[in-house]
């Protein structure tokens, strides 16, 4: 196979916890790469943000890292990166893609392409000036394609405030995800209110939530 076939999948997020919905979509995204674009996948990376990251109910990066640890802890092409997270201040999207890029064998290096993964939520957020600097937007998506799923109650696709030339770097996964209505949002929430998140996120992530005594305050 030559190397202009191989593709590195990215999944960057809080993980607050990381979910079934998280895993699944790269998965699916791996099985489009696959039938779809004919592309083999060389890995997927899960990056969590830093600390420095303002969200509600993200617990340290400590604890984030080892709930994505044990959540693909039985996967044979998944693997977490720790740069983000170790780094003191936010890190764009596109700084992250170039360090993963680095982490790839220098003979097939510059024929990888770097698919990043995400939902439409990512995207919306994307169109967002006081989040998203234009030159970031410009910068991601000259590293990266962007393959997203649509979520429900989620804003839809919408590419009208992108420039034309940028958005063919997006491409739609198909929904065919039965978890993609599970967020970590609803996972705290859940926890917080002294619920079940069974079925809802791997086991081992649950035991280790349970032992850390994780999110009983994010409602």
């Amino acid at each position: 196979m030559k190397s202009k076939d191989f593709c590195v999948l990215v999944s960057c997020g809080s993980f607050s916890p990381i979910t079934y919905a998280h895993l699944l979509l790269l998965e699916t995204a791996k099985n489009f790469i696959s039938s779809e674009l004919k592309l083999s996948v060389l890995k997927g990376v899960i990056s969590p943000v830093n600390d420095a990251y303002p969200k509600r109910g993200l617990v340290s990066s400590k604890d984030r890292i080892e709930m994505c640890k044990l959540a693909i802890n039985d996967s044979t092409w998944i693997e977490v990166d720790t740069w983000e997270a170790e780094q003191s201040e936010y890190i764009r999207s596109y700084k992250v893609l170039q360090h993963i890029k680095q982490s790839i064998p220098e003979t097939i290096q510059n024929e990888t392409q770097m698919m990043f993964v995400c939902g439409t939520d990512f995207v919306h957020g994307m169109s967002n000036t006081n989040l998203w600097p234009t030159e970031s937007v410009k910068r991601l998506l000259q590293e990266t394609k962007l393959l997203v799923q649509y979520r429900p109650n989620a804003h839809s696709l919408d590419l009208d405030w992108l420039e034309p030339q940028l958005r063919n770097r997006i491409i739609e996964l198909p929904s065919t995800s039965p978890y993609s209505s599970i967020s970590s949002t609803l996972v705290r929430d859940l926890i917080a209110s002294n619920l079940s998140v069974k079925y809802m996120i791997p086991s081992q992530v649950i035991d280790y939530i349970v032992k850390q005594n994780l999110f009983v305050n994010s409602a």
